[in-house]
């Protein structure tokens, strides 16, 4: 028998979530400065790190194949802990905080882009119920929510 205990493979999501978002935005301002010196390309920064959030997250769904709770609820809790981490080590102001919203909606759109792709190349059964589409677009209402009411006030 190969396969993996539950709690080992959402741990391999958590540590990833504890460590890549955050720790990108951590080493991107070693970067910053070659993209500061040209205001247009100021936006590539943010899209690169979000594209490579989200692609990590789908290489752990699709080449570790980690099952979708995993992959999410791991996710989403190694980011929030990763920025608390980061916070504590770096000494970041609690706006960053704002970013890591940005950091679970790139989790959430990894997983799910993992979990459509597993589904269309292997036999995944959906819950009848409570389908993974619904639980993705509820899992990403409250960190839209909360990111429009910092834009907002």
């Amino acid at each position: 028998m190969d396969d993996k205990p539950d709690v080992i493979l959402f741990g391999i999501a958590f540590v990833y979530g504890l460590v890549v978002p955050a720790g990108v935005i951590y080493l991107m301002r070693y970067v910053s400065d070659v993209f500061s010196a040209s205001p247009s390309l100021s936006f590539v920064l943010p899209v690169a790190w979000f594209a490579l959030v989200t692609l990590g997250v789908v290489f752990l769904g699709r080449s570790l194949q980690l099952p979708t709770d995993s992959l999410l609820g791991g996710g989403i809790l190694g980011t929030v802990a990763g920025f608390g981490l980061f916070d504590v080590l770096v000494g970041w102001s609690f706006v960053m905080f704002a970013i890591a919203l940005i950091a679970i909606l790139a989790v959430i759109l990894g997983s799910w882009i993992a979990y459509e792709w597993n589904r269309r190349s292997r036999d995944i059964a959906e819950p009848p119920y409570v389908t993974w589409h619904h639980i993705f677009v509820l899992v990403a209402i409250p960190p839209i929510v909360i990111g429009f009411l910092l834009l907002v006030t």
